[in-house]
């Protein structure tokens, strides 16, 4: 049994996915395997992956395409690892990215998962720094920014088994934010290791940034952060603040809902923080910066 599975997800991705899998197979941590899921695919990702040899390669081929989080749900149980690391099927991880994250999860084993920082390529080229510690990554889910990037993550299965949380395919191209909003919500410990990592693949065969569609399903999830974030305040004024923390894409909004809102974000400033272990620093920083955002947006409207 090896110390780490990788799991990496992929349909229809032959044009990047020997890169992702050679630098995986290249990782300086011996004791690893790489699990391939191919999703359906109808290219010739599964060509490419049949010409593979490499005694740390496998591949497990699903009939239909069912989506990344029923993937690798199904990867997860082909694999016994004691830690599993997640792997995009357009990224490149650096060599030392599993040795590195290991170490970090064997000196601090309460961490339940572990990212790490990256730098996008392709298309743009940007570097994305995260937060390294669990009250500043947790306090970033709220908005659903800057907290654990997926194709980054190192897992501890102990945890993950132990909590009975996995990810959700209801939950659609949000589902990893979903993932760790559920980690968060029992309480588990989260971290980022402060090397740059991966290489995140930035190219127009991405699925569409517009996350305005999946606003029922941020709705959904937030809600469930706030209600354990913010007890003393009701149903009703969560509903009313939720709209000004969706920071990607934010939904369109009158001038009174967004005085209303507003009036609601200055009050959850003076919430004290909750048992889910945020950052209460971290978290008034962002609802600063959200607050600043939408008096800026009502200045502009008038």
């Amino acid at each position: 049994m090896p110390a780490v599975t990788v799991l990496l997800p992929v349909f229809n991705g032959a044009e990047f996915i020997q890169e992702s899998v050679d630098s995986i197979l290249a990782q300086t941590l011996p004791d690893m395997e790489l699990l391939v899921i191919d999703d359906g695919s109808r290219d010739d990702t599964r060509a490419i992956l049949a010409r593979i040899d490499h005694p740390h390669f496998r591949t497990l081929l699903l009939a239909e395409n069912g989506g990344a989080a029923n993937a690798l749900n199904q990867g997860w149980q082909q694999s016994d690892s004691d830690f599993v690391a997640l792997m995009d099927a357009d990224d490149i991880a650096l060599p030392q990215r599993l040795e590195k994250q290991l170490q970090l999860m064997k000196s601090r084993p309460r961490v339940a998962a572990c990212g790490a920082q990256m730098r996008m390529f392709g298309s743009h080229y940007n570097r994305v720094t995260l937060p390294q510690q669990d009250g500043a990554i947790k306090a970033n889910l709220l908005a659903a920014v800057s907290n654990i990037a997926n194709p980054t993550a190192l897992i501890r299965r102990r945890t993950l088994d132990k909590l009975g949380v996995r990810w959700d395919p209801a939950m659609q191209g949000i589902f990893d934010w979903a993932f760790w909003c559920e980690l968060m919500l029992h309480k588990a410990e989260l971290a980022n290791h402060p090397d740059e990592l991966l290489r995140y693949r930035i190219h127009p065969q991405q699925q569409s940034r517009d996350q305005r569609p999946l606003r029922p399903l941020f709705m959904q999830t937030r809600l469930k952060l706030m209600a354990q974030l913010f007890p003393r305040l009701s149903e009703e004024q969560h509903r009313t603040a939720e709209p000004l923390l969706q920071w990607v894409n934010p939904p369109g909004m009158s001038i009174a809902a967004l005085q209303t809102g507003l009036a609601v974000l200055e009050q959850l400033l003076r919430q004290p923080a909750s048992a889910l272990g945020e950052s209460r620093a971290a978290r008034d920083a962002l609802i600063l910066r959200c607050i600043t955002r939408w008096q800026e947006a009502l200045e502009r409207a008038g």
